[in-house]
């Protein structure tokens, strides 16, 4: 059994991964730094949008992967993926800025938002109809 909407997620939070993984190096290499941030703020914001995707993409996709193989609906599986991915990719965004308030950038809190709603989704449907029907 293929699992696509599944491979998607993770190729795609892949990409995101490499592409924040080779950001880090190259701001290292920048500024010659080989452990922490030297006090770089480019280089803090490329640390953290890297570990921050670390951090928030396995789970989900783990959830993605259980329901698409216990037969959930693709449509609405691909739905809360896609606002998964969204909300990884604006939390990216919103990492990479700054604003002069110290307030949060829109993209991280609209990322942090979709992710939390997408993780919730996810979790309510796996116990729905998989853990639910086991008790």
């Amino acid at each position: 059994m293929t699992l696509p909407i599944t491979a998607l997620v993770a190729v795609t939070c892949g990409i995101m991964l490499l592409a924040t993984s080779i950001d880090v190096v190259i701001q290292r290499e920048r500024s010659h730094a080989l452990f922490g941030d030297a006090g770089n703020d480019r280089l803090r914001r490329a640390i953290r949008a890297n570990a921050n995707l670390a951090e928030h993409a396995p789970v989900p996709i783990i959830l993605i992967g259980l329901l698409e193989f216990a037969g959930a609906d693709p449509f609405g599986l691909s739905t809360i993926a896609a606002l998964f991915v969204s909300g990884r990719a604006a939390n990216l965004v919103g990492l990479y800025r700054s604003r002069a308030d110290g307030k949060p950038p829109v993209g991280r809190v609209i990322g942090i938002f979709a992710t939390w709603a997408a993780v919730l989704a996810l979790c309510l449907w796996l116990g729905w109809m998989v853990v639910l029907p086991m008790l």
